[in-house]
């Protein structure tokens, strides 16, 4: 699972720790030798783009031109190049397009990206394909929640419990992280 999509929010963390929290990912996943996919540059995920920069990753990303003015001026700033998209539609898919997809500190945007997501993997479900992992950050009220949502929709009839267990892997820094993720691959060598 070479290639992970970011989702997360383009606004500042509350606090200090949310911003070591996002290097701390960054620093892991490039360790890891992950390329990362991002739709925004700004708030935490330029915390997290440059400490995974400065570790050595491979940086993918996807900007509107004519409502990202701020993230096209920190790729400009850190040096990154980034491919023009024309809707957010278009950006979301490319970050779904991943082998698995990362929710860090969520925002509205974020956390519309996270349930289109899972409606991604509902599709593939039905039609026996084998599901996008979902790793989620477990330090997150918001990311609780919504895990939580999901499973009282599996417990509606909405979703069986199945899907909801496996949509999604939380965890709690970036080595946790990197550990999920090889869990996850040493698993799908076994299927």
């Amino acid at each position: 699972m070479k290639n992970l999509g970011m989702l997360g929010a383009s606004r500042d963390g509350d606090n200090s720790f949310e911003t070591t929290v996002m290097q701390n990912i960054g620093t892991a996943l490039a360790g890891a030798g992950k390329t990362v996919r991002v739709g925004c540059m700004t708030g935490q995920l330029e915390s997290f783009a440059e400490s995974f920069l400065q570790a050595g990753g491979d940086l993918k990303v996807f900007l509107i031109p004519k409502q990202q003015q701020k993230s096209i001026d920190v790729c400009t700033r850190l040096g990154v190049p980034f491919e023009e998209v024309d809707r957010d539609n278009a950006r979301t898919l490319k970050l779904l397009r991943a082998k698995g997809w990362v929710s860090t500190y969520l925002s509205l945007g974020s956390i519309g990206e996270t349930a289109r997501g899972v409606t991604w993997n509902q599709d593939r479900k039905i039609r026996d394909k084998i599901l996008t992992p979902h790793f989620i950050l477990a330090r997150s009220d918001t990311n609780m929640n919504l895990m939580d949502a999901y499973r009282s929709a599996a417990f509606e009839g909405r979703a069986s419990s199945d899907l909801v267990q496996e949509l999604f892997v939380p965890f709690r820094d970036g080595q946790e992280l990197v550990d999920r993720i090889h869990q996850v691959e040493e698993r799908a060598h076994r299927l």
